[in-house]
């Protein structure tokens, strides 16, 4: 095995990566790692609303809402460089999706039980693609995604998601459904539809924080010799 595919395995919980203060964990990220960053949550901008608009506000606020959670789980028990990646890449991918999916439910405007139902179920496929997502980022950088390819990996990685979409995110897309529904739809009616994701920013942060210290706790009742800053969370 790699050393690159080492230190990816420890970024997926291995326990093999040392835990740092958050600004230490930073302080390891290389000038190709922030140019990757840069680039994804730029493009999530250009897709999420315009680069020099509100995009750009929209994959801020929602990367910054990850960090934050991050953040909140990790403070006391030490952060990943791997971990802290996922979470900025995770944001500019996320943008785009939630910007597209507003776009659709608001078609249910006019009637406000449509709409929320419209957001409620349109959950279900969205957090699937986000588990997706949050999965690929973890497992790979782009090199090892590439010769992952020549192994056979997608056809894992297919059964691996096609698993969390019959399993996980059925679960986490109807607790979400019950808690964000409402709170969302009073965000939707009551402000510009050009803040409504950044508007978020102090609900996805606390939801991010509640699922990810649910998931930790399920992973250490399972693995009692594993500490909750080994592991890391699942997308919401």
């Amino acid at each position: 095995m790699s050393l690159e595919s080492k230190l990816d395995d420890a970024g997926n919980g291995s326990g093999l990566e040392k835990k740092l203060s958050f600004g230490a964990a930073l302080k390891k990220f290389t000038w190709w790692d922030w140019t990757k960053i840069i680039a994804v949550n730029a493009a999530g901008a250009a897709l999420g609303g315009g680069l020099f608009g509100y995009g750009a506000i929209n994959v801020l606020a929602t990367t910054t809402s990850f960090i934050a959670a991050n953040y909140l789980i990790n403070r006391k028990k030490g952060f990943k460089k791997k971990s802290l990646q996922t979470e900025f890449v995770l944001g500019g991918t996320y943008t785009p999706i939630i910007y597209k999916l507003f776009e659709y439910v608001n078609i249910l405007t006019p009637n406000p039980l449509a709409w929320m139902a419209g957001y409620a179920l349109s959950l279900y496929p969205f957090t699937a693609i986000t588990h997706g997502m949050k999965y690929l980022i973890d497992k790979y950088t782009p090199s090892s995604f590439v010769k992952g390819i020549f192994k056979g990996e997608p056809i894992k990685d297919i059964r691996h998601m096609a698993k969390d979409a019959v399993t996980d995110s059925v679960k986490a897309s109807a607790m979400a459904a019950l808690f964000l529904t409402l709170p969302v739809a009073a965000a939707h009616y009551l402000l510009p539809d050009q803040w409504l994701i950044a508007s978020l920013f102090p609900i996805r942060t606390t939801y991010r924080y509640i699922l990810e210290r649910q998931a930790q706790k399920k992973e250490a009742y399972k693995s009692p010799s594993l500490s909750y800053g080994s592991m890391m969370p699942q997308a919401a």
